[in-house]
């Protein structure tokens, strides 16, 4: 199926901007200088069918870059090819990235849209070749990359060729196969995909992992599944300890029920027998001021019980005492009478003539004389003085007696009084009514005592009610069964309720742990037997990976039994090239396996390509490439040629554009060159009339219309 382009539409892209070529059957010459345009088409062409490769920008701007309008507008274009049957339009668009990239092809008649071109790289499908090996067979450009070392694919195809005679039946698809089988089963160092077997052996790492941790969550549910039991154990000997502290509360409670029962009944028997007590009976009710009344009358009463005695007493008394010391006055004035006459008398015996006795006789009488007078003066004042007091008491005795009749009469009827209120009360003296009131002042002081005891015991119970449930309290006799309750029971009870919170707290932890953390996925006896049966897959796609490697060297020594065949094509093919070439100079190339070339001219003398001239090795690789391209790509594909004669001499480049005139009579060929002669050489070789597109003359001409469209 021989592919030839129609027409390139360089929308936008590098330079280009709506510029399109159109393109015939046989030679097109695409010439122009340096800088016009023609690495930028051949760019366009590769990409058209191959899209922008993946490079590593350590070279410099990659294709994409390079390809970049001028204008800033995105990357575009379409061209137009026959593959023998269709006339194809296969239209891209380039983002800056691949993902932006889109590619429509369809049928420039039908309109019908072709999904095999429709992708990325449809020139894989167009020329059944990668870009690879597009770019070292029909793309062929001066100081390319040569075709050296192993090329597994141009290799196969060549292989193909020597043993099949066709390139459809390939060795490599069947190793292709044989691998695809083999890293399909396991993965090599290379392969990032997991085969049947890496999966297979990761899902039993998988699975057994997942088998461990299942025993590690077993060991860890049933060691808190011991935990939980062990805090629920202990809680039903706590909750049990609560109930026997709250059992023995409520029997210290009726205990302490029936002791209040009996206590109120002591209390309520107590008060009726103070309050049927004489004095409480004879004084309930009585008043402060009744009590201060009768406490009045029995003061002035006995205030009065002397008061005329004391009257009397008091005024005579007082007379009589006066009369009593005058007396006694009178007493001292005898004395003192008595006295002076015995110092008189004393006076008169001194008879002495000495001085002394006479003075002292002297003082004598003086002092006889004075205490004479005094004893006399001291009678006279007594007996003046003396009858003056008998009158004043004569005078008081007299008023004494007019008013004690009347006194007498007042303090009678304050008896009377005194005995009516006495009476009331049940008394017949002031000694009796007070020793009753403070009978019953002690009765009222216990009954109140006995009210405040009596509340405090009753408190918020009713008394009948109260003691009802205390009679049948003490009728149960399971108050007196029961040990009292610990000290400070209720401390006792509130530490035991937050242990039994903290526990179930804990429980509940635990719970939710297990839950959620140890939570089981898959139970353990299906992960064992799904683990038996992965390693069963596994020693089954095992026999089957041996078998397939058994396979692939049975196939690579046949395959390198064969290999060498297929040098005899290519050594006769580029024989014949170089020949026409060389004019006969170099009569034989030999190209081992590994396009390892060696060329002998007429002198039979062999010499490897690399010790030869520039142009002489430009042209036995070109030699080789034409071979290569021409037995693995057929007899019609179109080829590509950029600027291939650079290094050649005229007589050689004649030659060589001699020989692939000759070549574009059965295919399409695209030769951009810089060098005038090129042109002029095909003009005179080619007389049917190869296609000169002069890229200078084509972009003078745009320039012009623009200009005058402007």
């Amino acid at each position: 199926m021989a592919v030839t382009i129609k027409e390139l539409n360089l929308k936008s892209f590098g330079k280009f901007k709506d510029f399109k070529l159109k393109l015939h059957d046989g030679l097109n010459i695409i010439f122009g200088d340096n800088e016009a345009g023609k690495t930028t088409i051949q760019l366009f062409i590769k990409t058209m069918f191959y899209g922008f490769q993946k490079q590593s920008r350590r070279t410099g701007l990659t294709d994409r870059e390079r390809a970049r309008p001028w204008d800033g507008s995105a990357c575009s274009g379409s061209i137009v090819f026959s593959d023998g049957a269709r006339e194809i339009e296969i239209v891209r668009k380039f983002g800056k990235t691949k993902s932006g990239d889109k590619i429509e092809a369809f049928d420039t008649v039908t309109g019908e849209r072709i999904p095999e071109y429709s992708v990325n790289e449809p020139g894989k499908a167009i020329f059944d070749m990668s870009c690879g090996m597009f770019e070292k067979t029909i793309w062929i450009k001066q100081g390319g990359v040569p075709i050296s070392g192993r090329d597994d694919e141009i290799i196969n195809k060549l292989i193909n060729l020597s043993e099949t005679g066709a390139d459809d039946v390939s060795v490599s698809k069947a190793f292709d196969k044989l691998k695809s089988q083999r890293v399909g089963l396991k993965a090599d160092g290379r392969i990032r995909k997991p085969g049947i077997i890496d999966s297979l052996e990761e899902k039993r790492r998988t699975l057994k992992a997942e088998a461990l941790r299942e025993e590690d969550i077993k060991r860890q549910i049933e060691s808190c599944q011991k935990r939980i039991d062990a805090l629920k154990n202990e809680n039903v000997i706590l909750e049990s300890r609560v109930s026997e502290i709250k059992v023995r509360v409520k029997a210290d409670k009726d205990r302490e029920k029936v002791d209040r029962a009996e206590k109120l009944s002591q209390c309520i028997k107590k008060k009726k027998t103070l309050l049927n007590t004489k004095a409480y009976r004879n004084m309930q009710g009585i008043t402060k001021d009744e009590v201060d009344g009768i406490n009045e009358l029995s003061d002035k009463l006995e205030s009065r019980a002397g008061a005329v005695e004391e009257l009397e007493n008091n005024d005579i008394y007082e007379l009589q005492e006066k009369r009593s010391g005058l007396k006694t006055i009178g007493r001292f004035g005898l004395i003192f009478i008595a006295l002076g006459l015995v110092l008189l008398i004393t006076s008169g015996q001194i008879v002495s003539a000495a001085e002394i006795a006479a003075t002292v006789k002297t003082a004598f009488y003086v002092l006889g004389i004075a205490v004479l007078a005094l004893g006399a003066g001291l009678s006279i004042y007594v007996g003046f003085y003396g009858r003056k007091l008998k009158r004043l008491i004569r005078l008081a005795q007299l008023d004494f007696e007019d008013g004690k009749a009347e006194f007498s009469a007042e303090t009678d009827r304050l008896k009377k009084e005194l005995r009516d209120r006495l009476a009331e009360f049940g008394c017949e003296d002031i000694d009796e009514f007070g020793i009753m009131y403070g009978e019953y002042r002690r009765t009222a002081s216990e009954l109140e005592a006995l009210d405040n005891v009596y509340r405090a015991f009753l408190g918020s119970d009713e008394i009948h009610k109260l003691l009802e449930e205390a009679a049948e309290l003490k009728n149960s006799n399971s108050i007196d069964t029961t040990k009292p309750a610990p000290a400070n029971a209720d401390g006792l009870l509130e530490d035991i309720q937050r242990r039994i919170a903290e526990n179930n707290d804990n429980i509940s932890k635990i719970e939710n742990k297990v839950g959620y953390e140890y939570r089981s996925k898959n139970n353990l006896a299906d992960i064992r037997s799904e683990i038996e049966s992965v390693e069963n897959g596994i020693r089954s796609a095992y026999d089957e990976l041996e078998a397939v490697k058994l396979a692939e060297d049975v196939l690579s020594e046949a395959y390198n039994t064969v290999k060498s065949d297929f040098t005899p094509y290519v050594n006769a093919e580029a024989k014949k090239i170089i020949m026409r070439l060389t004019n006969g100079k170099y009569n034989d190339i030999r190209v081992s396996d590994g396009f390892d070339v060696m060329i002998s001219d007429s002198d039979r003398y062999h010499v490897e390509a690399e010790y030869m001239s520039m142009g002489t090795y430009e042209q036995i690789y070109f030699a080789l490439r034409m071979a290569v391209a021409k037995l693995t790509s057929g007899e019609d594909c179109m080829m590509f040629f950029d600027d291939i004669f650079m290094t050649f001499d005229d007589g050689r480049a004649y030659e060589a554009l001699k020989y692939i005139c000759g070549e574009a009579k059965t295919r399409q060929i695209l030769l951009f060159t810089c060098r005038g002669s090129d042109v002029r050489n095909a003009e005179k070789l080619d007389k049917s009339g190869a296609s000169v597109l002069d890229l200078n003359e084509m972009q003078k001409s745009a320039l012009n219309i623009e200009s005058t469209a402007r």
